[in-house]
């Protein structure tokens, strides 16, 4: 990475350097005169670099100097990483007590010979250097970097923050929804249509808006989609697309043979779309082979593919027209983009000389989108009055000088770019296309190669985090997800730019995969696919690091692994994997070493402790290995040590508390892990340390190996999650962690160990009490806390916005919550003693307590209660979106409808005398989106008065299970979704008018569904599931007119179907199952004009089927299965379109459809049996 990072590196050197001669140490002994020759020989180099970067795209003797210059400065980066190593490991010895072996370290002759090594390297280095640079004849001038990070106080007014919109594809998406829709139908199920275009034209953006479309959701089911991107390998995709089918279930190591079956359950027979996006595969055996498992889908099945490559589009594309061609944007659309991204004020626009300009520089662009969004982006923040004209005639001419116009586009970008963010952005080129970025791996990756600069006012992170911002909002990024306390986590990078990024990282960087064959010899940062076979393993990547030992990075990708059927066969070989540990151990220059998943590995080399310079080691997922070599507590230099999902690792080394750099120890995952080693405490650098284990009463005795709460004291910086496990019931002041000083904390999980509750009960509470977090906290666990009330601290939290109380048993009554004004989440499960929620330890609550007593929530947005059965009050929850009770009594919930009806009435009636124009900001529960009830015995039914009177307008979604004696729910005007199940005593629906899905399950006393189901105008989905006294359905259904779907499935007494069934002018799936006494159908189905899936099984009484029902024109697929009695199906012209007939266990209609006699065998799909 010649051209992105030596101008940094030697700053960084120098910047040393000075440091080391300003300061009298002994490290120094005798070097001073070469430091002091080697220093100025660096800055007289440095002073040229940025020229030679910019002249040596053009002159290859430029770039070959450059490539020699990257040696010797790399080699004086080690050099000065080993003065800091030695006066760490001083500063480390220094500290223990001053044993024989300590006063040897210190010894005279042991410093010397430290000196003479680094003075006889120093001299190497400056004699390199002094050669290079006099090789330099190439005119270079000095120059100074002007270009400056973006100040952070402007990132929030950045247009093009924005979710990015889509411009001018609407004419391609309405050809594709024709063909999608009504096109020509080929011989076969499936029809393909391909949408190819170079990168960055938006083909996967036009896809997705296809994809998501109203019509296209209504006509097909299932709707997949796989990004195949560059390796089209079979297993792969048939996995994706079981994936995408049963949202990501999926057996591990399934063979080939297993995949298609799963496969073909997912897809055969239904109307599928399928859109395969990123194909690069021009193979057209393997394409056959891949269309040949997506022939089973229902006629009618599309699949929709995108490419760069014509020749995929030849070889994919089945209607007669043309592939889908994206070309640039229209002129006026581009300047509709353009203007969005790049002008910061409206008057700007007015003004016609810059918008001539604008539209100048906007031709350079190709109409290509993502190159105008990143040049837009760029002027946003010029003048246009004064810069505009200058970044045109001096920069954008560059653009039609080089080959490819849209790398040379996003180059003008990466031309902006301050070199300490130029390879930031290159050592992404590690990674593969279609990766997902976890941001803060990439930023410790940063911080590893020392890519990251100090500033003494902000740590390490905190200064990545904005580096990676400001490449996110250059468009370097996109797709950024964030978490829920809105940082990003997570983000992509689009193809064209990561094509930039492998351009500009050159020969030093390299992402390793099967067809890798040349290597240049200057390669620095490695990172490799680990689906190499043993075979390609050992042909390019162990004598790759054989004869490359100054690797500074080396790394497996995780995304690899996420197809977990795929077979990491390199892991097959435990000669492989331990080949590849003992190369690593003798890589001595590492700073980043990634082997995560190595799962076979049962214990690792202890030279891993010899990799002094090394600072990121990510070994996660090594689910074999129980503990960890002392000797890796060497590494004095580290910052990261990921150690997530290793399962079976019971304990940390010993002298764990040497690693004085470390920053990072991941430990999530580690279930095992049985206690913290002593003294961890001393790691005050440690910012993310996600899971302490207190150790058990049989680690205590030792008391010098294990830590105790204590440890965590002095670590002030710990941010994000801590999780501590095995708390003690008697925490004394002397172990206080000092959890209220620890300011950068969010998310705190205290979990108890068990013990006799009622001896301890005191203990517990003082405990609790002693554990009090920073008011910063945004998340509290709790779990297994034995004491009968909680500890006040908890007020304190006013930023707290999720609380969760788990297994607290002994808990009787919780502090006024309702005062923290951010708490959004409330989960209260398994608290079996808990009386009342919010109401402090003297009050009481009592149903006949007024509105004005009871505790009011101002921002509570989700409450969960399971398994609280003497819990009698509930508090006010106004705002409310979300509530699920189980295993608790309705009475608290009940009392607490009423008394939220009444407040609101109190404040209207307030609003109305007081002014006109007031409004009530109790908003009455007019935000509660959907409630889960289940296993409440006690509950008759909502309070009708209260669902009207406190207007639940948000009301969409409601599920009752397991309430015996549930009689009516109320009118429920605004909802959407109702799902009820084992409520054998209900009787009364009340007023759906809204309701859109209704689901019915085992409500074993329900005789008939009531005539006011008719009013049901917006019902689409209704589903009666194992009701054995149902013997009828009412006539009034025939006018659910939007009805799609009709699911019925275990009545036994159902004897008959309502004749106005026939008026469902909209029902698209009939599915009948197990209604043994069910002897005929209504005539009047042959008018379900709509009616496609028709699925019949288990009603042995049925013998004939109605003869208009041959007149089903849209029927595709009819499945009928165990109805022996069935003689004959209705003659007409439903066969002409059915593609898919299904008969099993129907012994009279097999002679019908015999396969040598059968007048009905030309079906497409003919499944007998």
């Amino acid at each position: 990475m010649a051209e992105t990072i030596l101008f940094t590196i030697a700053e960084g050197v120098l910047g040393e350097l000075g440091s080391f001669l300003g300061n009298e140490i002994g490290l120094l002994w005798g070097a001073k005169k070469d430091l002091k020759k080697l220093k100025s020989t660096m800055s007289a180099i440095k002073a040229v670099l940025l020229d030679a970067e910019e002249k040596q795209r053009h002159n290859n003797r430029v770039r070959d100097w450059l490539q020699k210059l990257e040696v010797v400065v790399y080699d004086a980066d080690d050099l000065v990483d080993d003065f800091h190593i030695e006066a760490l490991r001083r500063r480390v010895m220094s500290g223990n007590k001053l044993t024989k072996k300590v006063c040897i370290f210190f010894s005279s002759s042991n410093q010397l010979a430290f000196c003479l090594k680094m003075g006889h390297k120093i001299k190497q280095i400056r004699a390199a250097l002094d050669e290079i640079k006099d090789e330099n004849t190439f005119q270079l001038a000095e120059r100074v970097e002007d270009t400056k990070l973006v100040s952070a106080n402007a990132r929030e007014t950045h247009s093009f923050v924005r979710k990015e919109e889509v411009f001018g594809r609407d004419g391609d998406k309405m050809k594709i929804l024709e063909l999608l829709l009504h096109g020509d139908e080929t011989e076969e199920n499936i029809s393909i249509i391909t949408i190819v275009g170079i990168g960055g034209l938006g083909k996967t953006t036009l896809a997705q808006l296809v994809f998501n479309d109203a019509m296209v959701e209504n006509h097909f089911q299932p709707r997949l989609w796989v990004c195949v991107s560059e390796v089209f390998d079979l297993k792969v995709i048939a996995g994706d697309v079981i994936k995408s089918a049963t949202s990501g279930r999926l057996g591990q190591n399934l063979a080939m043979d297993q995949l298609q079956l799963q496969l073909r359950e997912q897809i055969d027979g239904k109307r599928y779309f399928l859109v395969l996006d990123d194909v690069w595969n021009e193979d057209p055996i393997k394409w056959l082979e891949l269309k040949s498992l997506l022939k089973g889908g229902a006629r009618g099945s599309r699949v929709l593919v995108t490419t760069r490559s014509e020749k995929v589009a030849m070889i994919t594309h089945s209607f007669n027209d043309q592939p889908i061609r994206l070309s640039g944007l229209e002129k006026a659309v581009s300047w509709s983009l353009f203007a969005k991204m790049a002008f910061r004020q409206q008057q700007d626009l007015e003004n016609p000389e810059i918008v001539d300009l604008g539209k100048s520089i906007l031709e350079k662009c190709k109409g290509i989108p993502l190159a105008i969004k990143t040049i837009g982006s760029l002027l946003y923040f010029k003048n246009p009055r004064t810069d505009w004209l200058l970044f045109k005639d001096n920069e954008l001419a560059r653009v039609t000088q080089q080959g490819d116009g849209i790398i040379a586009t996003l180059r003008l970008s990466y031309d902006h770019l301050p070199s300490y963010l130029k390879h930031c952005f290159a050592y992404c080129s590690l990674f593969p296309k279609d990766h997902m970025f976890d941001v803060q791996r990439l930023i410790n990756l940063w911080m590893a190669q020392g890519f990251i600069q100090a500033d003494q006012n902000q740590c390490l992170e905190d200064i990545g985090y904005g580096y990676f911002l400001d490449l996110l909002w250059r468009s370097f990024f996109q797709e950024a997800e964030e978490d829920e306390w809105g940082n990003i986590r997570r983000c992509k990078m689009h193809d064209l730019v990561h094509d930039l990024a492998i351009s500009v990282a050159g020969t030093g960087g390299l992402l390793i995969d099967k067809d890798s064959m040349d290597f240049s010899e200057n390669l620095v940062h490695i990172s490799f696919d680990f689906s190499l076979d043993s075979t390609a393993f050992s042909k390019c990547l162990s004598p790759l690091l054989k004869h490359n030992y100054k690797l500074r990075t080396l790394f497996c990708v995780p995304q690899f692994f996420y197809h977990s059927y795929m077979s990491v066969s390199v892991l097959e070989s435990n000669a492989a994997v331990t080949k590849c540990m003992e190369i690593c151990s003798e890589l001595k220059l590492l700073r980043a070493l990634g082997l995560n998943r190595f799962s076979r590995m049962g214990k690792l080399p202890k030279s891993l402790g010899e990799l002094k310079h090394l600072r990121y080691l990510d070994l996660s997922h090594f689910s074999q290995i129980q503990e960890l070599p002392n000797s890796i507590t060497k590494l004095q230099n580290l910052q990261t040590l990921n150690l997530e999902g290793c399962e079976n690792l019971s304990s940390l080394p010993r002298d764990m508390h040497k690693m004085v750099s470390l920053r990072h120890l991941v430990l999530d995952g580690c279930d095992s892990l049985s206690h913290m080693p002593s003294r961890l405490g001393e790691l005050t650098c440690l910012q993310t340390l996600d899971r302490f284990v207190v150790g058990a009463k049989q680690w205590r005795r030792r008391k010098t190996s294990i830590g105790e709460v204590g440890e965590l004291r002095n670590l002030h910086s710990l941010r994000g999650v801590l999780s501590i496990g095995g708390l003690r019931v008697d925490i004394e002041e002397s172990e206080n962690p000092n959890l209220q000083l620890k300011q950068h904390l969010r998310q705190l999980v205290l979990e108890f160990e068990e013990v006799d509750v009622d001896i301890f009960v005191e203990k517990y509470e003082k405990s609790l009490e002693l554990l009090q977090p920073h008011a910063n906290l945004k998340s509290l666990k709790v779990k297994y806390y034995m004491g009968v009330g909680f500890a006040s601290w908890v007020m304190s939290l006013v930023n707290l916005v999720k609380l969760k109380l788990i297994g607290c048993v002994k808990c009787r009554y919780l502090p006024p919550l309702h005062v923290l004004p951010c708490l959004q989440q409330l989960s209260l499960l398994f608290l079996d003693s808990l009386e009342c929620i919010g109401v402090d330890q003297n009050a009481t609550a009592t149903s006949s307590s007024s509105s004005c007593d009871m505790p009011f929530f101002p921002s509570l947005k989700k409450l969960w209660i399971k398994e609280c059965p003497k819990l009698t009050s509930m508090p006010l929850f106004p705002f409310l979106e979300k509530l699920v009770l189980k295993n608790t009594s309705s009475k608290p919930l009940l009392q607490t409808l009423t008394m939220t009806m009444a407040m609101a009435q109190k404040e209207a009636s307030s609003s109305s005398t007081s002014s006109a124009s007031s409004s009530s900001s109790f908003q009455s529960l007019s935000k509660l989106e959907s409630m889960g009830i289940r296993s409440i015995d006690d509950i008759q039914s909502l309070p009708q008065q209260a669902a009207v009177m406190c207007n639940l307008s948000s009301f969409r979604s409601l599920e009752i299970q397991e309430c015996p004696n549930l009689t009516s729910l109320g009118n429920l005007s605004s909802l959407q979704s109702l799902e009820i199940r084992e409520c054998p005593n209900l009787t009364s629906l009340g007023d759906l008018s809204s309701l859109q899905s209704l689901k019915i399950w085992e409500c074993h006393n329900l005789t008939s569904l009531p005539e006011a189901m008719g009013n049901l105008s917006s019902l689409q989905s209704l589903s009666i599931i194992f009701c054995p006294k149902l013997t009828s359905l009412p006539e009034a259904m025939g006018n659910l007119s939007s009805l799609q779907s009709l699911f019925i499935q275990g009545c036994p007494n159902l004897t008959s179907l309502p004749e106005a069934m026939g008026n469902l002018s909209s029902l698209q799936s009939l599915f009948i199952q197990g209604c043994p006494n069910l002897t005929s159908l209504p005539e009047a189905m042959g008018n379900l004009s709509s009616l496609q899936s028709l699925f019949i099984q288990g009603c042995p009484n049925l013998t004939s089927l109605p003869e208009a029902m041959g007149n089903l024109s849209s029927l595709q697929s009819f499945s009928i299965k165990d109805c022996p009695n069935l003689t004959s199906l209705p003659e007409g012209h439903m066969f002409h379109t059915l593609a898919n007939l299904c008969i099993v266990r129907c012994p009279i209609l097999l002679q019908r459809y015999n396969e040598t006699s059968g007048e009905d065998w030309h079906i497409p799909n003919l499944f007998i049996c």
